[in-house]
């Protein structure tokens, strides 16, 4: 990659900001404060983004937020770059997190949207193939990275193939650790404090409250047959209790029938001594009487109703001279008194309608008629006559007051309510069979016999819910046994599985230190070796890459925390030229005051390896200091001079 242009349009302290870069080395001076640290962040920010939300970085807001212009609405650059044969362009307003991209001046941000879709890469991950930690930690380098050398998460995956994230620290040693330690916490069935043992523990513990459950279970099947015999038993009496009622109904018709001939027998006695003489009897003179009176009683009300109506023309009357007197007058108390009068006549008008036809009447007077019809008698004095004229004889009275006590005797009979008794006697005249079937039976105890079998009834659903409440029970500890027994399977799987990337991760360090490694680190002794002027090598790289480095002279050995900020950027700068030469990563090589803690002599080695490096790569090298440029004119070395 190499880039050809940027457009800083609103991006930090720039403004509609223009920049082109040779394809070679480029020197890009500026005083301190100038931005070149914000152009250095431009170019990361245009392939890979920054998220301003989201994240577990909080750099990453504060870098947003770094370069975010101030009281100005539009937060955007464009980059224009070079790889593999394609001109590329991206255009970012990072302020709505948008962008464009053209390859060979063809819009492709659909295809990058896409793929960005699926793979959740960023730009520069899907155009250079490599990820933001890749890029900083090789060629980006920019001067904080110098002291801070963490971002080999990329850097490992590219060297064991392996996946990881932007957001996480990790080397080797340190998950193979976390691994081991996994499984020590899964641990072993043996293990009291573990959660393999809690589990098998917790299943034996199950398997006997199941037993337990299972055991306290009663035949369930020998309940059910039970409950059909009952159910059977009380069905039959049921039936049974239902057929003698029948015959209970029908005995209750036959008395019924028997008390009604007997009544119709004692009618025709009693109407042959009444038909030696008139004999009125007592019940038609009472209900002549009763007739009659009630006639009077209609007579004197619709009398009574006719004064009514009389006394209401009154009203009406006077409600008419009321209202001429208003008209003439105009008297309130005249107005008054005809509304008042109107009401009244109204009133008594309307509730005193006289009756157009009185069918109760009418009634009244033909029942009275038919009585008189009955006895062959004109008026109503005659019979009245007749009836004291025949009451005379107390032997009469006597004679026909028996014959009403019979009757009455007869017909108040009631035959709702029988007796077992009664109906086996009716059994016993009418059906012989049915009164064998019935003999003895009793309605009271056929209840009392249905009654215990519904306790026993209920008494065995009792149980029979008892037994469902427990196998549901059990059906529950089953689930949550056959749930232990998932996990403690699955346990075991993540153990091996743990185990067995426990032994890859260990074949996999082995394999850093025995194929990687070495090349690393002889790339990067060669670049030490010409900066530090043959004095320093690398005496321990390993694949956390911890440094310790040997001065060659006095083959002292230095740990990283004792080594100058000088033989410290030496020792990097050469780790990180090292990891693009062996990972072979053909990106520009973006330099940022790396050689600030260089003397002079350094320096100059330093810039010659750039120099030589710009043969391959574009280099940008930004410094605050102009003794970069002085040093590349004195050794008559090629480059292009910016300045900010």
């Amino acid at each position: 990659m190499k880039i050809k242009s940027l457009d800083l349009i609103n991006f930090g302290k720039f403004n509609n900001y223009h920049l082109d870069f040779d394809d070679s080395f480029n020197l890009i001076y500026g005083l301190n404060e100038s931005g070149k640290s914000t152009i250095h962040a431009f170019i990361s920010f245009m392939l890979f983004g920054v998220n301003k939300a989201n994240t577990k970085r909080k750099i990453k807001i504060k870098d947003y937020l770094s370069y975010k212009p101030i009281n100005k609405n539009e937060y955007s650059g464009r980059m224009s770059f070079e790889n593999n044969g394609f001109t590329y362009e991206i255009y970012r307003d990072f302020l709505n997190d948008t962008y464009f991209v053209s390859k060979n001046g063809l819009d492709i941000t659909d295809e990058i949207k896409r793929e960005n879709s699926i793979s959740n890469k960023s730009i520069g991950e899907i155009i250079l193939g490599l990820s933001r930690n890749v890029f900083n930690a090789s060629t980006y380098i920019s001067q904080s990275k110098d002291i801070y050398f963490d971002d080999f998460d990329d850097i490992k995956e590219l060297l064991l193939k392996l996946k990881t994230n932007d957001e996480g620290e990790y080397n080797l040693s340190e998950a193979k650790n976390s691994i081991d330690y996994e499984i020590a916490m899964i641990g072993t069935e043996n293990a009291k404090t573990k959660e393999l043992y809690s589990l098998k523990k917790e299943i034996a513990s199950l398997d006997r409250d199941i037993s337990g459950l299972e055991a306290s279970l009663e035949d369930t099947m020998s309940m059910l047959n039970k409950k059909d015999e009952l159910n059977k038993n009380k069905e039959n009496l049921i039936l049974k209790k239902k057929d003698f009622l029948a015959e209970y109904n029908k005995a209750k018709e036959y008395y019924k029938k028997e008390n009604l001939l007997k009544i119709e027998e004692l009618k025709e006695k009693k109407k042959d001594f009444l038909n030696k003489n008139k004999n009125i009897t007592s019940d038609d003179y009472e209900a002549f009487n009763d007739i009659k009176n009630r006639l009077e009683t209609k007579n004197s009300s619709e009398a009574r109703r006719r004064s009514l109506r009389n006394i209401s023309y009154i009203f009406a009357l006077l409600s008419i001279f009321a209202l001429i007197y208003y008209f003439v007058k105009t008297s309130k108390i005249a107005l008054y008194s005809a509304c008042a009068a109107a009401i009244v006549f109204a009133i008594t008008f309307i509730f005193t309608k006289p009756k157009t036809s009185d069918e109760a009447s009418k009634k009244l007077i033909a029942d009275k008629n038919a009585i008189l019809d009955k006895y062959n008698i004109a008026s109503d004095e005659d019979f009245i006559s007749e009836y004291n004229n025949e009451r005379s004889s107390e032997m009469s009275q006597n004679y026909l007051h028996s014959f009403d006590e019979f009757l009455k005797t007869y017909s108040e009979k009631n035959f709702d309510e029988l007796s077992e008794e009664k109906v086996l006697d009716y059994l016993a005249k009418t059906d012989e069979a049915a009164y064998d079937k019935y003999k003895g039976y009793s309605i009271s105890m056929a209840d009392d016999e249905i009654t215990k079998i519904d306790l026993e009834l209920n008494s065995l659903e009792t149980k029979l819910n008892y037994n469902d409440r427990l196998m549901e029970r059990a059906y529950e500890l089953g689930l949550r046994r056959d749930a232990l027994d998932a996990r403690f399977a699955e346990l075991e799987r993540r153990r091996k599985a743990l185990s067995a990337a426990s032994e890859i991760i260990s074949s996999l360090i082995t394999e850093i230190n025995t194929s990687y490694m070495p090349k690393i680190i002889a790339a990067a002794n060669k670049y030490l070796e010409m900066f530090s002027d043959n004095k320093y090598n690398f005496f321990l790289l390993d694949e956390s890459f911890t440094i310790m480095l040997r001065d060659k002279r006095t083959s002292l050995v230095y740990e990283e925390e004792k080594l100058s900020r000088q033989v410290l950027s030496m020792s990097y700068l050469s780790l990180r030229l090292a990891l693009v030469e062996v990972l072979d990563i053909d990106l520009a090589l973006v330099f940022d005051e790396n050689l600030a803690f260089f003397d002079e002599e350094r320096m100059a080695a330093a810039l010659k390896v750039f120099t030589f490096l710009a043969k391959e790569k574009q280099v940008l090298l930004f410094t605050s200091s102009k003794v970069e440029k002085s040093v590349l004119s004195e050794l008559n070395l090629c480059y292009n001079y910016i300045q900010l």
